[in-house]
């Protein structure tokens, strides 16, 4: 269904014309047909051209951010993130976007760095000590993903997860 999606977006791009908001919420749905797709090209090149008509847009920011990081321009995700005038947690909500997309292709250093900066914006993420805690076991670096699980925990006692970071928290300690 997303490829006849396109087509219609499409065709609805030729209708929007020159209204740039309507031209821009149309490239925005043409950019996540195309991520659906698994053509992260041309969903970056639709959310760049909608960013360009409506730069203050922060869910097509978002969009685009998540974009680039896909399409594997990490760089390009974090320049717009940090030339964006966004407040502090949209701003940590950003940086803990593009760690998890690191993550996959095991862009640890990087992921770490992006974290480490989603925790400085809102010291309260409580998911971003949780995925920086595993990031740092993918460094090698058990003292800090104690100490990241450790936050995880106090920020979020109730987790439904607790249990069982605990249990990881135990076995770096019996490893260390």
């Amino acid at each position: 269904k997303f490829a006849e999606a396109v087509e219609w977006l499409n065709l609805a791009l030729i209708a929007a014309g020159d209204d740039a908001p309507q031209r821009s919420r149309v490239l925005f749905l043409l950019g996540q047909a195309y991520e659906e797709l698994g053509k992260p090209a041309e969903a970056v090149t639709a959310l760049e051209e909608a960013h360009q008509l409506t730069p203050n847009d922060q869910d097509l920011l978002v969009q685009l951010i998540n974009a680039l990081t896909i399409a594997d321009r990490n760089d390009e995700a974090e320049a717009l993130i940090s030339s964006a005038d966004l407040p502090a947690k949209e701003g940590a909500v950003l940086h803990f976007n593009l760690a998890v997309g690191l993550i996959p292709p095991k862009k640890f250093v990087d992921a770490e760095r992006h974290l480490l900066k989603a925790l400085e914006l809102s010291p309260g993420m409580a998911e971003a000590y949780r995925l920086l805690g595993e990031v740092s076991l993918g460094l090698n670096k058990r003292t800090e993903a104690i100490k990241a699980f450790e936050a995880y925990l106090a920020a979020s006692p109730t987790a439904s997860d607790a249990s069982d970071i605990r249990k990881v928290i135990d076995a770096v300690k019996g490893r260390r």
